[in-house]
């Protein structure tokens, strides 16, 4: 028997920078919201030939914010922050990654 497939069951906004998903595994991962952007995986802001971040790259706020959150078919959102990037679309795979529940990056 194989096994489900990983999704996002919910999205809920903590407070002004920060967002909670609970996954369909019953695990819930918060994110803020500057920490996102500044780990877009958008091609602009990452390199996947150096696999490093681009130099052209401003200060992101800690208190940056979103103008909202959109689901990219089952499997990824995009999130239009209120200035920086907006291009990166965030996997299911690279936001549990950044938040540590598949052994990845912790305290986003």
């Amino acid at each position: 028997m194989g096994q489900m497939p990983l999704l996002m069951k919910e999205i809920q906004q903590r407070d002004r920078y920060h967002f909670l998903i609970r996954w369909n595994d019953g695990k819930e991962s918060v994110y803020h919201l500057a920490h996102l952007q500044r780990n877009c995986p958008c091609r602009r802001c990452w390199d996947d030939q150096t696999k490093t971040f681009t130099k052209d790259r401003k200060p992101i706020a800690e208190t940056l914010l979103a103008r909202r959150i959109m689901s990219v078919g089952n499997y990824a959102i995009r999130i239009e922050f209120v200035q920086g990037c907006c291009q990166g679309i965030y996997t299911v795979s690279f936001l549990r990654r950044l938040s540590g529940l598949d052994g990845g990056e912790q305290n986003i």
